[in-house]
């Protein structure tokens, strides 16, 4: 046998799964082929047959060079319409770039860049399929299939038990790094979700037994759990123990002494509790257990947690800024482009500048990835950076450095008035950049691995270096913010951690307190069980959009304070990003967004109120935030007693807020911004006029954001459906439709709207790679589709309508409402098999036919790896 057939499990796994990283978009399924004798397209049907994917020997030597041009020509040729192969453009260009751009295969992409480059539409219109053979899914099925097992981790797994709120990570472990650089695709088929002093390994599938063993045998790995959202977390072997008395303590130390573990120390912020460390993760499951059970005794693993990113003047680029001052934008890449934010969707920042636009002694602590320290529009507000690495500089714009806290630092306090770029909401506050960095050290993958002490201590460190407020753009994953996922209970917050909240709260500010915000997240699901945003004194940050509404990713719940504006709807945000050059990068991005771009906000807001007054408390600071905050959305909101689960105490408001906060005014309402001072126009607005607040609206109406119009408008209240002729009675309010208020046009723009009225958003033009979105509860999606959140994807009645892998969900709306009636397809992840089946189809007939052969005749995995595997082009 060659070496080119003796195939590792491994190596296959590593060129398989190395697929996913290269951003494969879900497809729909192919058309079925024509049927050859197996049931399959017949490779060889005859001279007088249709020429099919025709037969490189006729093909041409002077070949197309590029996907592109190849995909277009394919589509010139009508091949979505071939009955063997058909392939729409989109699809085209996914696989040809698979092919072309492979990690472990030189090009494969020739056959079909070449079959296209015939002269005959006749020959060119099945050439899709030398990138996708439909004989080639079963097979690759099965050889994928092998490739991941069915069992959990194995029998260490099976004598533990996992701490109250976890269950075993399915297809997760984190493993101790002994080498610094180990190739865990090659060795175990594995994606590396993060890589420093720990690396977490997701097999995408639950863990086999043939890996779990290789595991057992090459790594030290950690007990591995996840809680209800699907969040990882891992023992490292450390204790934290919090006892009643000395007397207890004696006891659990002499039960830590015998256990093995000789360091307990007291942590350095507090005396009420001590960490025991150096003990090994699996036994110290066991530790923990007999600790509990003793008399005055509170124990708990010091966990490892992975940490994401909440993934948005005269300075020139401040028009574009529609977060500090809404004016209806277009977007601001597109020049002259049509309106697309709805005028007044903002936070009232630019007034409240004629109070304050910050005081350099009220700092700002941005915790994220690290902040460009050269940056021209942070630098002149930046204090001496807390735990960066030496080198920091060589990480620009890397997995390490990735612009995410600089944008935050942007959005918070970036420079304003000074000639340049764009302005923070506190353009005259200092920033204070730290990174989310442990002993694990910097992040190489675009996470965070800290523990829960080592959290517990960069919190009382920045309060200790004087934090006003310290933002937090960050935290555990979440699930998808567009369907449904499935939950089973949640852990609550470390005793560590907790603490460390309470000293901001206690110690910070000499006594005032500082305060802790935290995103909501990006998941359009429940916050509460997100045990860092439901923390009492930690204010909770959602998102709003340029519409008005509440982003469709923004997490909710009854511990929810306020929102600041985000992305979410037409328009990004506009702040600093990193760069490393500024004549070939502006340094700033339109783009930034999610409950990442809110904190901040609300970061440079609480900078604000603390400049018109530095001696509030932390806690009048934050009952400044919610009196001040504004209600929106009266329709959807589900508001109760001046509360919102989507929106909190409402939408901040930064006028009336610093207003508060001088004592200009004692109450909110009588202190509203000079913009929403509606002076004789008050009371007097109707159907489908446009409003600012609900002062505009006539007795009987509420002001409401309508994405259908692009604007807010009064819209009726009614306790029965007696609403007119083009508008929908909806939660007791009459809403209009374009029609209703005399906006339908004759053409569509791409905006988001139904322009022409007929039903459909953005039909017949080409809005580039922007989705079909339906910006208002499901309105405008085509037929074959269903609104997903805010965006309109394949609808379906059951997992067979999906394409292979992917499943058939309820989908959520913009509120994270679940529909049963609402169904979409969702997943499919085609790593595995669609990068198997673009190897395969590039294989000339005979060679296909015997590597389809090779894998239906197996009788087992072996087998397929080592006599089929090798079949395929790749260079080993």
């Amino acid at each position: 046998m060659s070496p080119r057939n003796v195939f590792s499990i491994s190596v296959l796994a590593f060129l398989l799964l190395s697929l996913v990283f290269m951003g494969c978009d879900d497809k729909k399924k192919s058309s079925p082929a024509d049927s050859g004798p197996d049931g399959g397209t017949d490779v060889d049907a005859g001279p007088d047959a249709d020429p099919g994917r025709g037969d490189p020997a006729d093909f041409p030597d002077d070949c197309i060079l590029n996907c592109g041009e190849a995909c277009a020509r394919l589509d010139e040729c009508e091949g979505a319409d071939h009955p063997a192969f058909p392939m729409e453009n989109d699809e085209c260009n996914t696989l040809c770039d698979i092919a072309y751009n492979g990690y472990m295969w030189d090009d494969v992409s020739g056959n079909f860049r070449c079959c296209v480059s015939q002269e005959d539409c006749v020959d060119v219109a099945g050439c899709g399929g030398w990138l996708h053979h439909p004989d080639t899914d079963q097979p690759c099925v099965e050889m994928c299939s092998c490739i991941f097992g069915s069992s959990a981790l194995g029998l260490l797994r099976s004598m533990k038990t996992p701490p109250p709120g976890y269950e075993w990570a399915p297809s997760v472990t984190v493993v101790r790094q002994q080498e610094e650089s180990v190739d865990y695709h090659a060795r175990y088929g594995a994606e590396v979700m993060d890589q420093a002093g720990f690396t977490f390994l997701n097999f995408n599938k639950p863990l086999g037994k043939r890996i779990g063993i290789d595991l057992m045998r090459g790594e030290i790995h950690l007990p591995t759990f996840v809680d209800s959202a699907g969040r990882v977390a891992a023992a490292t072997g450390d204790i934290v123990v919090i006892p009643e008395d000395p007397t207890a303590l004696a006891t659990a130390r002499g039960l830590l002494t015998s256990s093995g573990y000789h360091s307990v120390r007291s942590l350095d912020w507090t005396d009420r509790m001590v960490i025991a460390v150096g003990g090994d993760g699996w036994a110290a499951l066991d530790v923990l257990a007999q600790l509990n059970q003793l008399d005055g005794i509170t124990a708990e693993l010091d966990m490892l947690r992975l940490y994401e990113k909440r993934l948005i003047p005269n300075d020139p680029m401040f028009d574009d800024q529609w977060h500090l001052l809404n004016t209806g934008q277009a977007d601001p890449e597109e020049s002259g482009g049509p309106q697309l934010s709805s005028v007044g969707a903002d936070a009232r920042v630019d007034e409240a500048w004629d109070v304050t636009t910050g005081n350099a002694a009220v700092i700002v602590a941005i915790l994220d990835d690290g902040v460009n320290l050269n940056h021209p529009d942070l630098a002149p507000n930046l204090m001496a950076e807390y735990n960066f690495v030496d080198d920091w500089e060589s990480y620009l714009g890397s997995t390490y450095l990735t612009g995410h806290g600089t944008s935050c630092a942007g959005v918070a306090a970036a420079r304003g008035n000074n000639g340049i770029g764009v302005s923070g909401v506190c353009p005259d506050c200092t920033l204070l950049p730290a990174m989310l960095m442990g002993a694990a050290g910097p992040p190489t993958m675009g996470s965070f691995q800290v523990t829960d002490t080592e959290l517990a201590d960069i919190f009382t460190d920045l309060v200790d270096l004087g934090a006003a407020v310290i933002s937090n753009s960050w935290g555990p994953g979440g699930e998808d913010p567009s369907v449904e996922s499935s939950g089973f209970g949640a852990p609550s917050l470390s005793a560590t951690v907790s603490a460390a909240f309470a000293y901001a709260e206690t110690d910070g500010r000499g006594g005032l307190g500082t305060l802790i915000l935290y995103a909501s997240g990006n998941s359009n699901q429940d916050a509460d069980a997100d045990t860092y945003v439901a923390y009492d004194n930690v204010v909770a940050v959602g998102a709003i959009d340029d519409d008005g509404l509440k982003s469709y990713y923004s997490s909710y719940g009854t511990k929810l304070d306020v929102v600041a504006p985000s992305s979410g709807g037409l328009n990004g945000i506009t702040t600093t990003s990193t760069s490393t050059d500024a004549a070939t990068d502006p340094q700033y991005t339109y783009e930034f967004g999610g409950t990442s771009s809110a904190t901040p906000f609300v970061a440079g807001l609480v900078g604000l109120i603390l400049s018109a007054n530095s001696a509030l408390t932390a806690a009048e600071v934050r009952l400044i935030l919610t009196d001040s905050a504004t209600e929106v959305d009266p329709v959807w909101g589900d508001w109760a007693a001046g509360f919102s689960p989507y929106y909190g105490y409402g939408a901040v408001n930064a006028y009336k807020a610093v207003q508060l906060a001088s004592g200009t005014c004692v109450d909110p309402d009588s202190c509203p911004a000079p913009s929403d001072d509606c002076a004789s126009s008050c009371g007097t607005g109707v159907e489908c006029d446009s409003c600012r607040t609900h002062d505009y609206c006539a007795a009987g109406y509420v002001c409401q954001a309508l994405p259908a119009l692009g604007d807010m408008v009064c819209v009726r209240q009614t306790a029965t459906d007696d609403c007119a002729t083009d508008f929908e009675f909806v939660g007791g309010h009459c809403i209009p439709t374009r029609a209703a208020c005399s906006l339908c046009s004759g053409s569509e723009v791409c905006n988001g709207r139904d322009d022409d009225c007929n039903g459909e958003v953005d039909d017949g033009i080409d809005c580039g790679s922007s989705s079909v979105r339906c910006l208002q509860q499901g309105l405008g999606c085509p037929a074959d589709n269903s609104c997903a959140a805010t965006s309109c994807r394949e609808a379906c009645e059951g997992d067979d309508d999906c394409e292979e892998g992917a499943q058939c969900k309820r989908a959520k709306t913009r509120y994270g409402d679940l529909d049963s009636s609402n169904m979409v397809c969702d997943g499919g992840d085609q790593g595995c098999p669609q990068g198997c089946a673009v190897l395969a189809s590039s294989l000339e007939d005979p060679e296909l036919e015997e590597w389809i052969d090779c894998v239906q005749e197996a009788t087992s995995c072996t087998e397929i790896f080592n006599e089929c595997a090798g079949m395929l082009p790749i260079n080993l």
